[in-house]
């Protein structure tokens, strides 16, 4: 319901040592999905690196709205 609420642009994050390994897109389309994207890392890092990681991803987001160069 969310996803189709937003027009396909919902984007999952999710916050776990090596718990995906990759960023999905499913591409824009106008048939249903259950999301658009999801994000994880694919290393191992501290409860601290995650916090300071996730902060510059969403402030990136908000401030410039460039999914690719919040996740660089």
């Amino acid at each position: 319901k969310i996803n189709i609420a937003t027009r396909n642009n919902l984007v999952i994050t999710l916050a776990a040592c090596h718990g995906f390994q990759f960023a999905r897109v499913q591409g824009k389309s106008t048939t249903r999905s259950a999301f658009w994207c999801v994000i994880g890392r694919t290393d191992e890092f501290s409860a601290g690196q995650l916090t300071t990681d996730f902060v510059k991803f969403y402030k990136s987001l908000v401030t410039t709205p460039d999914l690719g160069k919040a996740l660089i």
